[in-house]
């Protein structure tokens, strides 16, 4: 196995005992809907008319424009003289088997990894469902099994060209043509594959195509059956649309003696595969080149699994990738690989998951409760077995296949290929360690799990991250479990006069304080916090936000307030001013030798938040218990002077609250896309910045080192070097009660690409950050929210003096810092192979984040005992 550590970046344990997913990017999911599609529905929808199908024996009997324009454009695209439009794919098999003049008790030869629906259209047609074998390279029908299966009741081979990959036509047809028998091809999966110069699904007397919303050609659902017989084509229209009503009105020789359905194709769903079929070459090559991309690097660096080998003369259209993996030499099961690969963040599955002879209405023949039917004497005089061995070959395949589907497909890149096997590197690399976690009884997980004896493997070791000279991690407390309060302790929550960062922290303990732990909860609110506590609580909130306040009054009310409620412990956060609302909380309950919790977050300076102006020792202003988020920051408050016993770490709540949101996401990034009137496809940097400019012009804040004006500048500009050939917005998030950037957001200075202000949107800065695709900044606090649940976040301060820097994220060096246009184009550009290092780092860091608001509710209430 061959690791390419350069582009595999830092290695974590593997995520199923506890490390770091190796790929912590959302996968998009498979959507090639676009504005022509769009168009094309519309268009429909304006007409009026989205069915023309009638059951008459006139025009209206061939159905609409749409569906009659598809089946034209179809037949040509596949050089085949008939399609016949249906409602699925499914309905098209039951319509063929149909057409084949199939009669109760006859048999139909199928493989048993087949699609349930395959088989159902034979057994909906009172006919015998046969099993032959298959190939086990390619899962399709193996001919020299197929002779073997037939009987004087055979009367129709289906043969299914599983995930793109051509079956044997030729040597099927011979024997199809010695016994007399029709071919029924369902192609369901290889749109575009060709055999030996012909598509698949045009070989046989009856082709079945897919539509499906999950296939090459999505169109929601819908089936197209094709054919180059005018009697079977004339058959499949007639079971389409009620043909029984309307044969004896038409010219033609069809027996009156059929039966038809409702198995009809909307002009809605016809005109959107109209315009799928137009795109069926590039959405082919494209899934083609992946797999090409995949099957190079499996044959020169991998020897536990192996890749697809393509016959000559034949096209793979890869609607899966099938790989056949040795478990002896991977030394690690398949289903146990299979576990570890998808915690890695990938997703794989084994299939096929069974054999279709394994389902209860073959175990028990009988498909409508314990009537036997169609399997018993009255309607099938034959016999045909259905036990455990009959196929060998496919049965054995569902041990040792495992496939990637869901990735081999547009837009997933070749970059993402090599992902995928790189993380199929990092669980063999640590397969020893995997094995034996599962075989002692899967213990609990952790990333310090060994197999038990020590590695001295220097590819298992990780990088020391930072330097530890006055504290270790062992020695930080973390909250010990607790059982619900048994006493109603009166907990007083304070929330900043900032923006919403703090309300959003605290909120999520709020919840579980109030719902999980039942204590008496008194909140207290300024500023911004009113808007996210008034939206989320229907509780009665103490506003201190009287427009005269000072700090002296201020401290005041807020004095005069614990003395009313009379709390066990006071929460807040501590950010912002010394002179607001979280100080002021603190700073009363100190006075009144009432316990206090800080929860902390990993952003501004540290060492004011340890002093109050008005003493002299920074140890004077000091709350009993300080939430920490990550071990950075509880080293950096020990080397300020604060003891360790006054820190705990507990993760950051807002960020446990944000992998809830993400959810939400597709939501949310259409919402916004919507409200800006772009393109909802269209790519979307979002631009956070602390509001210091107006600031820094009235000397306020003297000489801070940057200037946001040309960090937005210089966004602006690399964005546009970056997207010449495609869209891109970039939005201008600022707090509302300071903005600066005004009408400096318009402009040629911005480099040509649209720049819209987003402060006052619906959206509030933490649905902006779940929207974008990727999140640049200066000094805004949202980069280490962004950055802790995994999007794409760039730091962009141009002539930065580095001392002045207030991003811990840079600080820390886990983000890299971009000055020019042309470092934010490539790391845009590159992010995938670049950031996985510092994304897993930043994940490790806040790796209590899962359990962060439980976490401080614990560490409050454990202070009240």
């Amino acid at each position: 196995m061959n690791l390419n550590k350069k582009r595999m970046g830092w290695i974590d344990q593997p995520a199923i005992l506890g490390g770091v997913p190796f790929v912590v990017k959302e996968w998009p999911e498979y959507n090639t809907i676009g504005e022509r599609e769009k168009k094309a529905v519309i268009d429909v929808l304006e007409s009026g008319v989205l069915s023309g199908f009638t059951a008459s024996a006139d025009a209206s009997f061939l159905g609409g424009p749409a569906v009659l324009k598809l089946e034209t454009e179809w037949s040509d695209a596949f050089q085949v003289k008939h399609a016949v439009a249906m409602n699925s794919a499914t309905s098209a098999l039951f319509a063929a088997v149909s057409a084949c003049e199939i009669s109760a008790g006859d048999e139909v030869i199928l493989d048993p990894l087949a699609m349930s629906g395959a088989a159902a259209a034979i057994l909906g047609n009172v006919a015998i469902p046969v099993f032959a074998d298959v190939n086990p390279h390619s899962m399709n029908l193996d001919p020299e099994t197929l002779e073997n299966c037939i009987s004087p009741r055979t009367k129709v081979i289906i043969v299914i060209h599983h995930a793109g990959f051509p079956a044997e036509m030729n040597q099927i047809l011979m024997v199809a043509k010695k016994y007399g028998l029709a071919v029924i091809e369902d192609n369901a999966q290889a749109p575009g594959a060709t055999y030996h110069g012909q598509f698949t699904g045009t070989i046989g007397h009856i082709g079945v195509f897919s539509l499906n919303s999950n296939k090459i050609i999505q169109a929601g659902e819908g089936g197209i059956a094709v054919t180059d017989d005018d009697q079977l084509a004339q058959r499949l229209r007639l079971i389409r649309n009620h043909g029984e009503k309307v044969v004896p009105e038409m010219d033609t020789q069809q027996s009156q003696n059929l039966l038809g359905f409702n198995l009809r194709m909307t002009e809605l769903t016809a005109a959107v595969a109209a315009v799928q079929l137009d795109r069926l070459n590039d959405l082919k090559a494209w899934q083609i080149r992946l797999a090409n991309h995949l099957t190079q690097r499996i044959r020169r660096d991998y020897e536990f699994i192996a890749a697809p080998e393509i016959p000559e003369d034949c096209t793979h259209v890869y609607s899966g990738y099938r790989l056949e993996f040795d478990a002896e030499v991977a030394g690690i099961n398949l289903a146990l690989f299979a576990e570890a690969i998808q915690a890695e963040g990938v997703p794989v599955r084994i299939g096929p998951s069974d054999v279709l002879y394994h389902q209860p209405i073959y175990r028990d023949r009988s498909i409508r409760g314990n009537s036997g039917f169609p399997f018993g004497k009255k309607w099938y005089d034959g016999y045909v077995s259905y036990d455990e061995g009959i196929c060998p070959q496919a049965e054995s395949l569902v041990n040792n296949s495992l496939f990637i589907d869901t990735l081999i497909r547009y837009p997933i890149s070749t970059e993402d290929m090599d992902r995928v096997l790189d993380a199929f590197s990092k669980v063999i690399m640590f397969k020893e360690e995997i094995v034996a976690w599962d075989e002692a009884g899967r213990p609990e997980r952790s990333s310090k799990f060994t197999s038990g004896s020590e590695t001295n493997n220097d590819e298992h070791k990780q990088p020391t991250e930072i330097e530890q000279p006055k504290l270790t991690e062992a020695e930080i407390v973390t909250p010990e479990s607790i059982s619900q309060a048994e006493h109603g302790e009166s907990v007083v929550i304070a929330l900043g006069s900032e923006a919403y960062g703090s309300a959003y922290t605290l909120a999520p303990v709020a919840e579980v304080l109030m719902e999980r732990l039942d204590v008496e909860l008194h909140v207290a609110v300024s500023g911004s916090a009113m808007d996210v506590f008034g939206e989320r609580f229907r509780t009665r909130l103490k506003h201190f936000d009287e427009p005269d306040k000072t700090k002296q009054n201020l401290d005041t009310m807020v004095e005069e307030w614990i003395v009313e409620i009379k709390p066990d412990v006071v929460l807040s956060g501590l950010t912002g001013p010394l002179d607001r609302l979280d100080f002021a909380m603190q700073r009363a309950a100190k006075k009144r030798g009432i316990k206090t919790v800080a929860v902390l977050d990993s952003w501004t300076r540290l060492s004011e938040r340890l002093s109050d102006p008005d003493r002299d020792s920074p140890q004077a202003y000091l709350p009993d218990k300080y939430g920490i988020p990550d071990f950075t920051t509880a080293l950096e408050y020990a080397n300020l002077g604060v003891d360790k016993s006054h820190l705990q770490l507990v993760g950051h709540p807002l960020h446990n609250d944000l992998k809830r949101m993400i959810q939400q996401w597709r939501l949310i990034r259409d919402r916004s896309r919507r409200w800006m009137e772009v393109d909802p496809n269209m790519d979307l940097v979002v631009f956070f910045s602390e509001p210091l400019a107006d600031q820094i012009e009235d000397g306020i804040i003297p000489n801070p080192g940057y200037n946001e004006f040309d960090a937005l500048n210089t966004t602006a500009s690399g964005l546009a070097r970056l997207y010449r050939k495609h869209a891109c917005v970039l939005a201008v998030k600022e707090q509302a009660e300071q903005r600066s950037f005004g009408d400096r957001l318009q402009g040629g200075e911005l480099g040509g690409v649209r720049v819209i202000d987003i402060t006052d949107s619906p959206l509030n800065e933490f649905e902006w950050l779940l929207a974008a695709d990727v999140i640049v900044g200066m000094s805004s606090p949202m980069l280490v929210h962004s950055a802790c649940v995994g999007m794409h976040t760039i730091v962009m301060q141009p002539n930065l003096i580095r001392r002045n820097d207030r991003n811990p994220l840079t600080r820390r060096g886990l983000l890299s810092n971009h000055e020019t246009p042309d470092d934010l184009a490539n790391e845009i550009n590159k992010h995938d192979d670049q950031d996985k290092r510092t994304l897993a780092r930043i994940r490790k860091e806040f790796r209590w984040n899962e359990d962060a608001a439980a976490n401080v509710a614990k560490m409050v209430v454990e202070l009240c005992n």
